[in-house]
This record gives structure tokens, sequence and C-alpha cells, in this order.
């Protein structure tokens, strides 16, 4: 195997808003999990800018000794953070995490070593779903931004990745900045992956990369699907694809082109391919699905009229 490209690992906390601090300690128990690969990074940076109180702050610090703190600019968002941490940053590759996503082991071995086999590939991303544990976390699987594990074993091309599970060459961020337009709630990504795909760059999909991202929590759960409806207009109206099209890439196993029904329907195939058990409670989860859809739909409306 080539030897690993020297890299860092920057994690944000802006998402921890809405879950759980105990989210952020998951990530970061997996991340010390990742052993011997981990313990090759030129540093692993936090940055966070005010979401985590001083003194959980100072409780990091002592509980992962790996770990330093980026000074962000308070109130800034979720890829002003990454783009603060990334500036700090001097390494070949850096690695963008978020801290309410908990890696697999095997992780941060499975993005490295396939930059390390491909040294043309300008972006390695993993794959990122969320955990069913019930009827709201089946809507939320159902219907949110993540489909299902692939199941699939090899890299694979791809047209887009997720800014919580992804490894990136510095050159190729000199090269394409993350936009980050002020109408943009998330979806950022799809945006940087057209211009890094129309500029000639690579991206590869490693599915044995796995990240399991916290469900958003129900009282969270309209607002974030409004966002979802609001950013899928407003990167419908920016994401030009060069040919007069909307840049719309999807993560396999979901398939671009869909409409709502046969993305739902393909979803539930894809539950009952991973979690088959999980089924059970699809008659509890269906009336959450429309009311989540209901948001997403309220979100596209005010898009339409921005």
């Amino acid at each position: 195997m080539p030897p690993l490209p020297g890299f860092s690992v920057v994690i944000e906390t802006d998402n921890n808003a809405f879950v759980s601090l105990d989210a952020l300690f998951g990530c970061l128990d997996s991340l010390a999990a990742q052993g011997p690969f981990l313990q090759q990074a030129d540093r692993v940076y936090l940055a966070d800018a005010g979401v985590v109180p001083p003194d959980i702050l100072a409780a990091l610090q002592q509980r992962y000794p790996f770990l330093a703190l980026v000074p962000a600019t308070v109130g800034s968002g979720y890829i002003a953070l990454k783009q603060q941490g990334a500036a700090t940053v001097r390494s070949e590759v850096i690695v963008y995490c978020d801290g309410d996503v908990s890696y697999a082991p095997g992780w941060l071995e499975a993005l490295l070593t396939t930059m390390a086999e491909h040294p043309d590939a300008d972006v390695v991303a993993g794959e990122t779903t969320t955990p069913i544990t019930g009827p709201y976390s089946l809507a939320v699987a159902l219907t949110f931004n993540f489909p299902r594990f692939s199941g699939e074993e090899a890299p694979a091309a791809a047209t887009s990745y997720w800014a919580n599970n992804v490894a990136m060459r510095r050159t190729t961020l000199e090269r394409f900045p993350i936009p980050d337009p002020a109408a943009l709630f998330r979806g950022q990504c799809r945006l940087h992956a057209r211009d890094i795909v129309q500029g000639g760059g690579r991206i590869i999909r490693v599915p044995r990369a796995r990240g399991l991202h916290a469900v958003i929590p129900p009282h969270e759960g309209w607002q974030r699907y409004v966002h979802l409806g609001r950013d899928a207009g407003t990167i419908r109206r920016l994401g030009d694809d060069g040919r007069g099209g909307a840049y719309l890439p999807v993560m396999s196993p979901d398939r671009g082109g869909d409409g709502p029904l046969v993305k739902l329907l393909r979803r539930v195939g894809q539950v009952a391919r991973t979690q088959p058990w999980a089924l059970c409670w699809l008659p509890l989860a269906l009336p959450v699905v429309a009311g989540l859809g209901a948001a997403y739909v309220l979100g596209r409306v005010s898009a339409a009229r921005a």
C-alpha cells in the first residue's frame, strides 16, 4: 500500500446546538477508537463557536488529549467553522467530521488508504446514515438527506459527498473553495461537488467509511424540514449544471430524478434490505412522514417566493 498522505481532522460543533452534547462525546469516542490511524494525524481540531460550554470544552481536552481547539468566531455557522478549521491546517489532506456523527471502526483507514491508492482523487467520501430505533427515527430515515448504507465494498466514482464524512486534498480546497451562500442553511456540499466535477475533479465514494448521524430531535424536526425544502429550492436556483439544468446529485443507493413517492418507496426498500424488522413501525411512521413532508413543501414554496 502507498504511504498515507499527511492529514489533519477538523470537527465542527454547529449541529450540537440541536442535539445532546452526548453526541459530541460519542463522536470523539469513535475517533479515539480509530487507533493508530488517528495517531498518525498531524492534528485533530475542534472548531466551536460557542455551542459547547467552556467547562465541557475543558473536560473534552482532558478526556481526549489528541484534541486541539480552533479559536473560531462566535456565531460562525456550519461551513464557516469548517473553513476556519481548515485555515489552521497545513496538512496535505483535511478530514471533515461533524460533532453529531459517530464513525465506525475502520472509517479513517478506509478514507486514507483510498486517498493514498488514488492520487488523482480530489475528494474521498464516506457513507452516512441515521439510526432507526422507533417510528419517528424510521420516518426520518425514509425522508432525510441520508440514504441507508449501500452495502457495497469497493470504492466507486461519485458526484456528491457529505460534509460530515469526507477527506479532501488541500490543493482541491484552494482551487474550489466551499461555497457558503447566505441563503443556504445546509446543502453547500452539493454546490461544492458541482464545482469540483465541472472543474474536472474526481470524487470517490468509499462504502466502508461509515458514519452514523444523530437523529434530529422531534421538537426540531418541523423546522429542519422547512430548511431542507428551502435549501432544495435554493440549490435548484443556484446549482446550474452547465447545461441549463439544476445540478442535484444524490448518494448511492438513492437515485437521481426520482419523484417524492418513488424516493419514499425506494427508501422503504432500502430499510427492508438493511433492517427489515424496523418496518413493523411503518404504520406509525407514515403520519410523521406526512408531517415532515408538509414542512419540506412549505420550505420549497418559501424558496420559490424568495
